[in-house]
């Protein structure tokens, strides 16, 4: 929630959006699938190893 609403006066720590109509609809969505392993900002975040395959697939089979 911190990531939507921003703590610091600037808001230079939001990384999120809230895309809702003022009736509660949402036009689009958005899933982020890099690497927060440890020290994983080192290969810029990239995945090591094709588990994010297989968590696209059940978001892909959840969402139709």
């Amino acid at each position: 929630m911190d990531h939507l609403i921003g703590k610091k006066p600037k808001c230079d720590d939001v990384i999120g959006a809230y895309p809702l109509f003022q009736d509660n609809t949402c036009r689009f969505l958005v899933f982020d699938f890099d690497n927060h392993e440890k020290d994983s900002y080192k290969n810029d975040d990239a995945n090591t190893d094709d588990l994010w395959r297989s968590e696209v697939d059940a978001l892909r089979k959840i969402s139709n």
